[in-house]
């Protein structure tokens, strides 16, 4: 029923040897979910609206994929099980630095808990040391996203991510600029560039991991086709952001940008397209994927952006919907808005339990998912693992390939809303580790319904 499937395996029968590893009994597998605090909550609904995870939905979504993955995958013996807790720390300001020790005492509690896994991420609850502390205690997790490809290498086995990490998506902002963008107009930008030949901008958020994703995308539109962007920062601090966002903004039209690369936050660039356009100032944009949450970036210039995967159908068409219907006929996820994105996460997460085996620890789980196979063609989120070698193969995220999406204001989201992802080039994906996918060179691609 999966596209996604790993290979089968016979029935297991026998001891499966108990205890194995942290949060692994001879019942259960653990897996632990943060909820945030009530504050923090507050301030990034006020900013992201629908987009803003709604925890207990994501934990119960979670808990339902998990009791019908439980009864299709193997599992030797042993069930999963969800456990939350009420976290103290704020991720905002821990990714500011400021409140690190509670993000560090959160992890210590999952840890306590049992867990084997942490699946906080992609709630807004996962920080930059909350995920570092749970590697460092032993726990798998994914995290904190685009970090690059050396931080999962010095935080194996314990560290993975469902989206592009840092270096998937540097070398796919590379390839795309040098084989499909950079010497030909901007045709995709508003009337102040679309006559323009593309001059590119890169936004840099300042936080360590992110850095690195921002060093390597510069070093290899260097190395590809020899452009230098104008380069401009910001810090992760929503009481700077609009002033952040007029100044980068201000800086990109004053030296002629007229295509800008966001490998962002999810906030930030609410705040850097709405200077944007009060300014009059509409260049291309190039994001990472932000889901539905890109439908709070200012609508005039979203109809100039591309980002990558994945580009999902509406709710009836996803496997994730129908895989849902295996357990629960008729119903729809509670987390309408992130259930595809959970049951990505807990393919990943099964895949790699059903291949580990019976003695299940961290690094038998980071075996396995770096043995699964290929995934079959025509599958939700695209071609994933089979290629585990290398910084753009999968293993720590499961991408060897992606799309160029462009935003459709018109399109229908997976939770119903409107406003969504649509793939340009019909449905092409790009591979990291294969220029040919790209051809042909100096071409531009058919996006934006053209």
């Amino acid at each position: 029923w999966s596209r996604y499937a790993p290979p089968c395996v016979a029935t297991f029968e026998g001891d499966n040897g108990g205890a194995t590893s942290h949060g692994v009994t001879e019942d259960t597998i653990t897996i632990v979910v943060g909820f945030g605090n009530a504050a923090e909550n507050r301030a990034i609904q006020a900013l992201a609206g629908n987009a803003t995870p709604n925890d207990k939905e994501w934990a119960e979504t979670i808990r339902k994929y998990a009791e019908l993955f439980n009864t299709q995958f193997e599992t030797y013996g042993r069930k999963v099980v969800v456990k939350t807790y009420e976290m103290r720390s704020d991720y905002i300001l821990a990714d500011m630095g400021r409140d690190t020790a509670s993000a560090q005492a959160d992890a210590r509690t999952a840890k306590d808990m049992g867990a084997f896994a942490d699946l906080t991420a992609l709630t807004n609850t996962s920080s930059a040391p909350y995920g570092d502390e749970l590697s460092r205690l032993g726990i798998v997790n994914w995290s904190y996203p685009l970090r690059a490809a050396p931080y999962y290498e010095a935080n194996a086995p314990y560290a993975y991510n469902f989206l592009l990490d840092g270096s998937k998506w540097a070398k796919w902002a590379a390839d795309l600029v040098c084989m499909r963008m950079e010497g030909l107009p901007a045709v995709y930008g508003g009337a102040d560039v679309r006559a323009k030949t593309r001059e590119f901008g890169l936004v840099e958020l300042n936080l360590p991991s992110w850095k690195e994703t921002t060093a390597l995308t510069r070093r290899l539109l260097r190395e590809q086709c020899g452009v230098t962007p104008v380069s401009v920062s910001y810090n992760f601090d929503l009481g700077t952001f609009f002033q952040y966002g007029a100044s980068m903004m201000s800086q990109m039209r004053q030296q002629g940008v007229t295509t800008i690369l966001c490998p962002c936050d999810p906030l930030g660039p609410i705040f850097m397209t709405q200077a944007a356009s009060q300014s009059g100032y509409f260049p291309e944009w190039i994001f990472h994927h932000q889901g539905i949450v890109a439908q709070n970036y200012d609508a005039k210039q979203m109809a100039h952006a591309l980002s990558t995967s994945p580009a999902l159908p509406e709710l009836g068409r996803t496997e994730a919907l129908r895989a849902y219907h295996l357990a629960y006929p008729g119903e729809t996820p509670p987390s309408r808005a992130y259930f595809a994105w959970i049951y990505g996460i807990l393919l990943q997460f099964f895949s790699a339990v059903q291949m580990a085996g019976p003695n299940l620890t961290p690094a038998t789980f980071h075996e396995a998912m770096a043995s699964l196979p290929t995934s079959q063609e025509g599958g939700d989120y695209g071609p994933w693992w089979g290629v585990a070698d290398g910084p753009y193969g999968g293993q720590a995220t499961p991408w060897t390939a992606s799309q160029v999406t462009w935003w459709d204001a018109g399109a229908i989201a997976p939770d119903g809303s409107k406003g969504y992802w649509a793939p340009c080039a019909g449905n092409t994906f790009f591979s990291f580790g294969d220029l040919r996918t790209w051809e042909p060179k100096g071409e531009q691609l058919p996006c934006f319904g053209r």
